[in-house]
């Protein structure tokens, strides 16, 4: 499908999912809400990602100072009865 046009892996209602299958955009055009819902969650999603990535690699030190703060617990947390 050399049209340059934006696929996307679909999981039809009512289908097992080993029945997904990539779509491409004009076909599946009856759906442009969702289309537009999904790709305006999905970037939120890259720019966070992007954001702590960038975060995390300018402040290195500072997580493996907290990841060195762990306390092992000889038992159960009062709070997790049950």
């Amino acid at each position: 499908k050399g049209s340059g046009e934006r696929e996307y892996l679909v999981k039809w209602k009512d289908l097992p999912y080993d029945e997904c299958y990539w779509e491409v955009e004009s076909d599946i055009c009856a759906f442009k809400l969702q289309l537009e819902r999904f790709n305006s969650i999905n970037d939120r999603k890259l720019k966070s990602s992007f954001a702590k990535s960038k975060s995390s690699t300018r402040d290195g030190k500072d997580s493996k100072r907290k990841q060195s703060s762990f306390k092992q617990y000889e038992e159960s947390p009062k709070f997790l009865t049950g």
